[in-house]
């Protein structure tokens, strides 16, 4: 599961969304986190990039960072990896479905 299956296409799409929305958890400019855990990545490998969310510095690498606080601590205080991803994955697939209609420009959609 290491590997992505995204097209490099399809990677910067969901990397320039995910920049878009902001911080997940605060909403402040984000970095792109992939997840940490054995089921997103193979031995001595990080998560394919289809299982990232998108976390401030603070919530990424700063002192209440991911990285910092490690995996259950963090998600004990913030949420499951899971479920963050789930809701940015929905977040994505609802900004696709405005911009095929024409609703609104990308660059200044807000989540």
């Amino acid at each position: 599961m290491g590997r992505s299956t995204l097209t490099e296409k399809e990677r910067r799409e969901r990397f320039d969304a995910l920049s878009e929305m902001g911080c997940c958890i605060c909403g402040r400019p984000p970095q792109i986190h992939h997840l940490i855990g054995i089921k997103y990545k193979g031995m001595g490998q990080k998560a394919g990039d289809e299982f990232t969310i998108p976390l401030c510095m603070e919530h990424h690498t700063g002192p209440e960072g991911i990285h910092a606080l490690g995996k259950r601590a963090w998600e004990e205080r913030f949420g499951d990896q899971d479920y963050l991803l789930e809701v940015t994955n929905l977040k994505i697939e609802m900004l696709k479905d405005i911009q095929s209609v024409g609703y609104v420009d990308s660059q200044k959609y807000d989540t």
